[in-house]
């Protein structure tokens, strides 16, 4: 049976979802309102917004099927950035009254969602831990600690333009069935694709899945 595959992360937000990110703002990740220049931009596409979001989730959705990725994600296009994206799925945080924080070690204040209780997942199962290979090899041994749970494994690079051969995301990803059960073992994208561009992340992604299907 071939290696499944996903894409985690960031993809790509199709020209129409004007929502800001930290890729594609001037501030990048060191914007000083995030949530309200999300909301600013959620409220600028108007009445519609919400449906743009899912058209432009469906894109990204395509996209992935379209690449041959087995398990597609929504891209996170609706997010701000990856911290508050992953946020907004815990408890304990609110969204609505915001804290102001120096953060970067006072390099600069931002208006943050403000923690009101107990942090914890809205979902506590956890099937699944990624492990981001491509950018920096780590010690495949490390895969053995995980004795029963799924391993996404990230087999392309999200920061190089480079677009890594069939052949060589395959020999990553043998090396790594050395050391964890083949049905537990997904391959991936290290974590967002959308720094890349469309067309780019698809021919990553259209190898990984080849990849993956040649095991």
């Amino acid at each position: 049976m071939p290696l499944l595959t996903t894409c985690i992360g960031a993809y790509p937000k199709p020209d129409y979802v004007k929502l800001p990110d930290w890729f594609n703002v001037p501030a990048g990740p060191d914007t000083a309102d995030p949530t309200k220049l999300w909301l600013d931009a959620m409220e600028g596409m108007g009445a519609d917004a919400e449906k743009i979001v899912a058209r432009g989730i469906r894109a990204a959705v395509n996209d992935q099927t379209d690449s041959g990725i087995d398990i597609p994600t929504d891209g996170e296009i609706a997010r701000e950035n990856y911290i508050h994206y992953h946020c907004r799925h815990l408890n304990g945080f609110d969204f609505v009254n915001l804290t102001e924080k120096e953060v970067r070690g006072g390099t600069y204040s931002a208006s943050l969602p403000s923690i009101v209780g107990p942090v914890s997942v809205k979902d506590s199962s956890i099937d699944a831990v990624s492990f981001e290979d491509a950018h920096r090899h780590n010690d495949l041994a490390l895969l053995e600690h995980f004795k029963t749970t799924s391993v996404i494994f990230g087999a392309v690079a999200i920061a190089k333009s480079q677009v890594e051969s069939v052949e060589e995301i395959k020999e990553r990803l043998l090396l790594a069935l050395n050391h964890i059960d083949h049905d537990r073992l997904i391959a991936a994208p290290d974590c967002g694709l959308g720094l890349l561009g469309r067309e780019l992340a698809m021919a990553k992604m259209r190898n990984l899945s080849l990849a993956a299907k040649s095991i």
